[in-house]
């Protein structure tokens, strides 16, 4: 009988003692609040969007004609139309988004859909790309070129490349940041078409005092090429942590 109450009282005291450090690590855990936005082109229209530019080479479409399939066509041409301020390095048109919660310490996921319906030329093309928000320098970027896609980090590191695109075919990717000024804080994960292949890449992803957007779309050097790119399934969860 002493033997069952002595075992009993140390079943107590294991509970006793798991609650209390339960507890303990709950209330350390910092509060965090989410934030959710996303743009599919169900609506068939563009309102969601913080800017377009160059909006000319910007439509919504019904891919293959079907009335329930609707996504973003971006298309450019080597006309001056197309040149951002007259300058002819910066031949573009893009679609702009401002995730909510950008700051240091803070996360943010952003995942879409592109297909090209023909490969791209052997040059620059930037089409998913982060840029401050204040002084609008180039923090991080993607790049296509031919059957290659790459990504840049703020040292302008190839962090990540893949060199076997195909045409008319859709592909996914997933960007989780972790915001931060300092390049041993900062983080970058990449999935591409659901395969991690860039795992917490550290680099600088926040300049000084601002905050920064990301931009869809081509930009490209001025050539007389006509290009298009389709976009579809934009999402960014953030996460804010207080």
């Amino acid at each position: 009988m002493q033997s069952i109450t002595r075992q009993f009282r140390v079943k107590n005291l294991v509970l006793i003692l798991f609650s209390l450090l339960s507890a303990a690590c709950y209330h350390t855990l910092p509060s965090t609040k989410m934030h959710y936005w996303s743009s599919d082109f169900s609506d068939s229209t563009l309102g969601e969007w913080s800017y377009q530019l160059n909006a000319q080479g910007i439509k919504i479409v019904n891919l293959d004609d079907d009335p329930s399939n609707p996504v973003t066509r971006i298309t450019i041409e080597g006309s001056e139309d197309y040149l951002w301020n007259g300058q002819p390095a910066l031949n573009r048109s893009e679609l702009q988004h401002k995730p909510k919660g950008i700051a240091e310490g803070n996360m943010t996921t952003v995942k879409w859909r592109f297909m090209l319906p023909k490969l791209f030329t052997d040059s620059r093309h930037e089409f998913a790309y982060w840029e401050s928000d204040a002084s609008y320098q180039q923090i991080m970027r993607f790049n296509l070129s031919a059957n290659r896609i790459s990504f840049t980090d703020n040292s302008g590191v190839t962090a990540w490349s893949y060199a076997n695109l195909q045409a008319n075919k859709w592909y996914s990717m997933q960007m989780n940041i972790k915001w931060s000024t300092d390049a041993n804080a900062g983080q970058v994960s990449i999935f591409f078409d659901e395969e991690l292949v860039l795992d917490k890449h550290n680099t600088k992803t926040l300049l000084d005092n601002e905050k920064a957007f990301i931009q869809f779309g081509i930009l490209r050097d001025q050539q007389s090429t006509q290009e298009t790119i389709y976009l579809d399934d934009v999402e960014s969860f953030n996460t804010l942590t207080k």
